[in-house]
């Protein structure tokens, strides 16, 4: 058998060295997004925020004031935001990490810092004695350099004067090394701003493994459910093909019986395809039963003649069932009724543009009978 053909070149290698390369390259994106994301960890969380009054209670008596101005008169409120900086990476944030030109902090849009932010201590001494936390006139805070390991994180209280009818922006400035800029999400959004690769590769290795056996096993079975609804697809649309024919030609379907055309929905026009090219004469099919047994043998001769047929056995099995070819004394002889309809046959099957189709279900159908439970066999 030769290992090397133009056939074999564009049906084998080619795809081959395609669908390596693309896994390599998959792998470099993969790699790269992970890479990335060790260094991108700060962010700003909203935890909640709070109203100091709640004007939907129609308290008359009730009249809150600031600067001398009526809150409920003015349609304004003070919210208390709760706030909180944390470093969701996998890397630490160093000192050095921080651009002294451009410190971190925070704005509000749409609304107004009426006192100066509060750090909260929750059990980390060094971060609660070392954030310093400065108002920048009446919309921005800046905080100081700290450093922040994985998963470190301070919280603060601010108070923002803002108008009931326009709903305070919080936005970050500033700039971390290995950050395009500082993300600022609420609490229930910050989970989808995790890459999910991170995701994967976090953790013990035996964790990720599963999770990667768990991640393959549901692609597996979303591309398996796929596979058996093109299958059924297919075998529709070839039952109509059949059906047509039927209508149209029902002496040569009565000569070819139901068994020829239910090979044909199962494997698709290919099949055939095989059969109009061995049965042009009773010297080409006796050849080619010749070399298929000479290939059972091993041998380079009988495979060499074989390899331009798709399933040449397949063919020649479909043949001698359906009675188109019968074997006598070693050799096979063509059916010339069988032989005129077959033709006829794969003339309509043409006419229809099923043999656009090249690769018919043979996969699907694989995944069908050796993976689907027999109730479910029988519906497809």
């Amino acid at each position: 058998m030769k290992l090397f053909t133009m056939k074999r070149l564009f049906k084998v290698y080619i795809p081959v060295i395609l669908a390596l390369t693309g896994i390599a390259i998959k792998a470099k994106q993969m790699a790269d997004v992970y890479a990335a994301e060790k260094k991108n960890g700060l962010e700003i969380l909203t935890l909640g925020k709070v109203d100091v009054v709640d004007f939907n209670r129609d308290l008359k008596e009730l009249n809150v004031s600031y600067d001398n101005t009526d809150l409920k008169t003015t349609n304004q409120n003070i919210g208390i935001y709760t706030i909180r900086v944390a470093n969701n990476g996998t890397e630490h944030i160093r000192l050095e990490d921080y651009d002294p030109d451009a410190p971190i902090g925070l704005r509000v849009l749409s609304g107004k810092i009426v006192d100066d932010p509060r750090i909260i201590f929750e059990g980390n001494r060094y971060l609660f004695q070392s954030v310093k936390l400065k108002k920048q006139g009446e919309d921005s805070i800046t905080m100081s350099s700290v450093i922040l390991d994985p998963g470190e994180f301070f919280t603060m209280k601010v108070l923002v004067l803002y108008n009931i009818f326009n709903e305070p922006e919080l936005t970050a400035f500033g700039k971390v090394a290995g950050q395009k800029e500082v993300p600022v999400m609420y609490a229930a959004d910050s989970g989808n701003a995790t890459v999910f690769w991170k995701e994967v590769l976090d953790g013990e290795p035996l964790i990720w493994a599963a999770r990667i056996v768990a991640l393959f096993i549901a692609i597996t079975f979303a591309v398996w459910i796929v596979f058996i609804l093109v299958s059924i697809w297919w075998k529709v649309k070839r039952k109509r093909i059949v059906n047509g024919f039927k209508r149209s030609n029902g002496k040569d379907a009565a000569l070819l019986g139901n068994g020829l055309f239910g090979s044909f929905i199962i494997n698709g026009p290919k099949v055939l395809r095989d059969m109009h090219r061995m049965i042009a004469s009773d010297l080409i099919l006796h050849g080619i039963y010749v070399a298929l047994k000479q290939a059972y043998k091993n041998t380079e001769e009988g495979e060499e003649i074989i390899e331009d047929y798709e399933r040449p056995s397949h063919a020649i099995d479909c043949m001698l069932l359906y009675k188109i070819a019968t074997e006598t004394n070693g050799r096979l002889s063509i059916n010339k009724q069988k032989k005129q309809a077959l033709a006829r046959f794969r003339s309509y099957v043409r006419k229809q543009r099923a043999h656009r189709y090249k690769n018919g279900s043979r996969p699907m159908d694989y995944l069908i009978q050796n993976f689907t439970p027999p109730f479910l066999r029988k519906l497809l």
